[in-house]
């Protein structure tokens, strides 16, 4: 049933132009989650469910709470939990990110919200990193147009989008606070430690 609803979900995926993990970046994020003893995630940008019901349905005992601004994509991502049976396991909030608050500490933040507010949504959610956490951050390629952009020309809003996460890139990798690990698979990966814990 899970897997007739996660094919589901990448049909609507693609029709609709969702951006969604490709599938080598899905089986790392289980291997991280596998090999760090992942047992709580925050993920900021649930889009239609795809990448939380697939971690739900690898770990049972693993809790997610998610954050989906778009109602539609929220919606159908309820739909599609709820079908699975893993609403136990993971918890939607359909509101902005920005707005979100929470005390609880989090093994894993999966920031896949605005690239333009990667930095604002970092700040704002290292205080919910459990000690020995890690956020992870996708799209750090932009679907590849970072080897591409000088092939951009004109388009203007692409060009200030790669700008932005050129520049958050730059303020992390050499912040003295944190240890960050890039990993060339799927549209691009950041992975964010705290270097003291």
């Amino acid at each position: 049933m899970t897997r007739e609803i996660l094919e589901d979900l990448k049909s609507i995926a693609q029709r609709d132009k969702v951006p969604v993990m490709l599938p080598d970046g899905l089986s790392f994020c289980l291997e991280l989650i596998q090999e760090r003893n992942i047992t709580s995630i925050l993920e900021i940008g649930t889009a239609i469910g795809l990448w939380s019901i697939s971690i739900a349905q690898a770990f049972p005992n693993i809790r997610i709470e998610s954050i989906e601004l778009d109602e539609q994509r929220y919606k159908i991502a309820l739909d599609a939990i709820n079908a699975c049976g893993l609403e136990k396991q993971i918890t939607l909030h359909n509101m902005d990110a920005k707005t979100f608050e929470s005390d609880r500490l989090y093994d894993l933040i999966f920031l896949d919200g605005p690239k333009s507010a990667h930095k604002k949504l970092f700040n704002r959610f290292m205080k919910n990193l459990s000690p020995k956490g890690c956020f992870l951050i996708d799209n750090m390629a932009f679907h590849g147009l970072k080897e591409q952009r000088e092939q951009l020309g004109n388009r203007r809003n692409l060009q200030q989008m790669m700008t932005k996460i050129e520049s958050f890139r730059a303020w992390i990798s050499e912040h003295p606070d944190y240890i960050t690990m890039e990993v060339s698979i799927g549209d691009g990966l950041l992975l964010v430690w705290r270097k003291y814990q």
